[in-house]
C-alpha cells in the first residue's frame, strides 16, 4: 500500500505542477498529459474505492480530452504509453472509471 500511496501523490504533484500553467498557454500536448494523469490518478483512487475521487479525477480527464479534439487513432495514442492503455480518449475513460454510474 505505501508503493500506491507514493505512487499517487507523486501523480498528483506532477499535475499539480502542470495546472500552474495558464489555461490559455496550455497547448494540446499539455492538456492531453493532463488528460492521461488524470486518468491514472482516477485509477489509483478506484484501487482504494474512494469513489467521488474517482469521479472527480475521470470529469476533469473527459473534460481535458475533449478539448483536445480527438479524432484519429494517431491522435488518441497516449503520450504516457507505458503506463495507459493504445488508445486513450474521453470515452475509455468513461467506460474504465464511470461505467458503473449509469
Amino acid at each position: 500500500m505505501q508503493k500506491m500511496d507514493h505512487l499517487l501523490s507523486a501523480f498528483e504533484e506532477a499535475f499539480a505542477m502542470l495546472t500552474e500553467i495558464e489555461e490559455e498557454k496550455r497547448g494540446a500536448f499539455t492538456k492531453k498529459l493532463l488528460a492521461e494523469m488524470c486518468f491514472l490518478i482516477a485509477t489509483e483512487y478506484k484501487k482504494r474505492g474512494e469513489y467521488r475521487k474517482v469521479r472527480e479525477y475521470a470529469k476533469l480527464s473527459i473534460d481535458l480530452y475533449k478539448e483536445c479534439n480527438i479524432s484519429t487513432l494517431e491522435d488518441s495514442v497516449p503520450i504516457l504509453s507505458e503506463l495507459l492503455p493504445d488508445y486513450m480518449h474521453e470515452g475509455v475513460v468513461k467506460s474504465r472509471l464511470l461505467a458503473e454510474e449509469k
